[in-house]
């Protein structure tokens, strides 16, 4: 018989969900996907022209929980426990993650839980649908770790906001620029440096915040447009000003 962890289950924020239903059963491969927002249709010379924005919409996916009633009477109490810990993940301001046992390398950010019903199949076994809502994007987890330029030139999935982090040994302050160029375009982006820190460049929230060697962080002010530092998909040439050490975190994304 196969074991109890080896059927497939969900991790959410580290926690597995295996202490509170012992089967998930995910919802059919037709679940919702992803989809463009789009502008109106424009009447052109040649039929219609629909002009696409990069941002797709947040999709939900049904999943199925059973669940036993590990002690007689305590149905209830069960049910209590895996509620609890589903609506646990509503809440503000803070980025839930979420993994499927069978692709372990990669992650979705859960914005919303939703307990459709839940059932009595039978006297010790209960089932509740539980609908998930996702941004669009899946990470990979090996998109979190730091990679050299010459590692990450080549970005094989969807495009992908990474952090750019920058370090000035000297202990004079620099003018730094760092630049990408892509089937996009070249795009660069510069600012000031202190002596001895580090600046951490991200292109998600676009903000450039500098560590110094004392502890003290603050943010930088910046020319151009850091949106435009993102990885394309394909080839990314990157570079930096010379002098200062690169590396970069790419959160590789798919949909």
């Amino acid at each position: 018989m196969r074991k109890i962890y080896d059927a497939f289950h969900l991790v959410i924020n580290g926690e597995s969900s295996t202490r509170y239903a012992p089967l998930i059963v995910p919802g059919d491969a037709n679940a919702p996907q992803p989809k463009y927002y789009e502008y109106d249709e424009v009447i052109g010379k040649d039929g219609r022209d629909r002009v696409f924005e990069n941002v797709y919409k947040e999709y939900t996916d049904p999943y199925s929980f059973y669940f036993l009633e590990e002690e007689k009477g305590q149905w209830g109490n069960q049910w209590a426990l895996l509620k609890q810990w589903l609506y646990s993940f509503n809440v503000n301001d803070q980025k839930i993650v979420f993994q499927e046992s069978t692709s372990l390398e990669w992650f979705k950010y859960l914005s919303k839980v939703e307990i459709e019903s839940a059932d009595r199949s039978v006297k010790k076994i209960g089932i509740a649908k539980v609908n998930f809502t996702f941004a669009p994007y899946e990470y990979a987890i090996g998109g979190l770790y730091s990679y050299t330029l010459a590692e990450i030139e080549y970005n094989s999935w969807y495009r992908c906001e990474p952090m750019y982090i920058l370090t000035n040994s000297n202990t004079e302050k620099r003018n730094v620029m760092i630049s990408i160029s892509n089937d996009s375009g070249s795009y660069d982006v510069s600012f000031e440096l202190p002596g001895m820190s580090k600046a951490n460049v991200s292109v998600r929230d676009a903000i450039i915040r500098c560590y110094k060697n004392d502890g003290s962080i603050q943010v930088l002010s910046y020319v151009g447009n850091l949106k435009n530092l993102v990885m394309e998909h394909g080839v990314n040439n990157i570079r930096a000003t010379d002098g200062i050490n690169i590396s970069v975190i790419p959160n590789w994304r798919r949909l």
